[in-house]
């Protein structure tokens, strides 16, 4: 991986990392339909002069779909959950997204990623049982979040050849109608609650429209376009640390022993999945090469 690309996905870490920080904040005066709804429209505006590129609006349309289910459930997960415990159930996007590259890619996971898989679930185990858990559908329900985004690395694969820009454009024209047809269908007061919302609820959703949609999402699409997605994915085990550390220094929350040891299992887990998979990935490339 050159220098560029690295700090450009050290940047990106740093920006989805502190985005469950920022998404909270912006759900504290948003509802999730609407806040995500904002984002879509505004982000299709922002990025409307990349529609250029006609070829593979199928696939384009279903990951669109797919971006419209997996923001639906981080954000409503999120409006329940204390940014900490939300960003680390998210990492069960790595063992999730190892099970979707095993079936379409044929990658082997081996015992040993079998077992790590295992364990983050027993790290959810653990974090399901914090005593400041509201309801613990809402772990679920981020759970099911990370599933489908896991989903879309593998369209992702596929639209290498679009530029990662386009990609963000054409998702968010084709998601915006969805959103707020979700938006409409359960919530409603949308108006009263956008002239309502303060500097903070609308900085929020500004953090998320450009740094998150437009930088990092863009930057996601070029380095799992460019690279194997075992060679990226090993780098996001930092965000749940800056999620952590930014609810605890921002939002004044308490890091328990749950949450702690339940993150440090789930993040030492899916540290394994990446590392044992790379491991597999450099031995295949020593056989092909002898």
């Amino acid at each position: 991986m050159s220098l560029r690309d690295f700090l450009a996905l050290s940047f990106m870490v740093l920006i989805f990392g502190f985005g469950a920080v920022v998404v909270k904040i912006g759900l504290g005066e948003f509802p999730p339909f609407t806040m995500a709804s904002l984002k879509f429209v505004i982000t299709a505006v922002l990025l409307s002069k990349f529609l250029l590129s006609p070829k593979h609006l199928k696939l384009l349309f279903l990951l669109a779909f797919l971006m419209v289910a997996c923001i639906s459930f981080i954000f409503i997960a999120a409006n329940g959950l204390d940014a900490g415990t939300a960003i680390i159930s998210y990492q069960l996007i790595v063992p999730f997204g190892s099970l979707f590259a095993a079936f379409f890619f044929k990658d082997k996971l081996g015992v040993k990623g079998w077992i790590a898989m295992a364990f983050t679930f027993v790290g959810i185990g653990v974090l399901i049982g914090e005593p400041t858990l509201q309801n613990p559908i809402y772990v679920f329900i981020m759970i099911l979040g990370a599933f489908v985004a896991a989903s879309t690395t593998i369209v992702i694969k596929y639209l290498s050849e679009l530029k990662p820009l386009a990609i963000t454009a054409w998702t968010m024209v084709f998601g915006a109608p969805m959103m707020l047809a979700l938006c409409f269908i359960f919530e409603s007061n949308q108006l009263e609650i956008i002239s309502a919302a303060g500097w903070k609820g609308w900085s929020a959703l500004a953090y998320n429209i450009v740094g998150d949609s437009i930088i990092a999402c863009t930057l996601w699409f070029y380095l799992i376009g460019k690279y194997r997605i075992n060679q990226v994915a090993p780098f996001t085990l930092i965000t749940p640390v800056i999620g952590v550390l930014g609810g605890i220094m921002v939002l004044n929350e308490e890091l328990t022993w749950r949450k702690f040891v339940g993150g440090l299992i789930i993040v030492t887990s899916v540290a394994i999945i990446d590392l044992y998979k790379n491991k597999i990935a450099e031995n295949k490339a020593v056989e092909a090469v002898s």
